[in-house]
């Protein structure tokens, strides 16, 4: 026990990870805010299938990034492409967590948009991790590989949210 406390300690330490617990969990809403974005560009038909359904990022996004996907792990899974995350996260950063969202949406997009809402959301909830992170999906693993989110997308997209939060609060100060 006392090992695996200094290990996450390591992580919340020596990586961004921890960042995402303080201040009201404000840098967590940022990535939700950056991952409608990533999906409006890249996938812009399941985002516009979300939107018109109500489906809200902070309803499946938030499990991934707070575990690192590893909310839905059980006994007897292959931990081929969870580890794959992890090791991508540790040398890369969240753009590696933004990847293999992306990639698990991008590989579900269009089974995804023949379910209603409520299936849909159990779907992002659980099957979808544990369709390809506890196999050794070699789709997935391959897309994951790829990068598809690099940091200067990251980075535009971060400007581009604080100027759109800038012009509100300026818009909120005026009237």
């Amino acid at each position: 026990e006392e090992r695996t406390f200094y290990l996450i300690m390591g992580l919340f330490t020596t990586t961004k990870f921890g960042k995402i617990f303080f201040e009201d969990l404000k840098k967590l809403k940022l990535y939700f805010n950056i991952f409608d974005k990533i999906l409006f560009l890249y996938l812009p038909v399941l985002n516009t299938f979300f939107k018109n359904n109500n489906i809200l990022t902070n309803y499946y996004l938030s499990a991934w990034m707070i575990t690192l996907f590893t909310s839905t792990i059980s006994k007897g899974n292959s931990l081929n492409a969870i580890t794959k995350i992890w090791d991508n996260f540790l040398i890369s950063g969240w753009k590696s967590v933004f990847t293999a969202s992306l990639s698990l949406m991008e590989l579900q997009e269009k089974q995804m948009l023949e379910m209603k809402t409520e299936p849909l959301l159990l779907f992002l909830s659980g099957d979808i991790v544990k369709k390809y992170l506890f196999v050794d999906d070699e789709d997935f693993i391959e897309m994951i590989n790829k990068n598809i989110v690099k940091n200067q997308l990251l980075h535009n997209l971060k400007n581009e949210l604080k100027h759109e939060n800038e012009l509100t609060t300026e818009g909120n100060v005026k009237k």
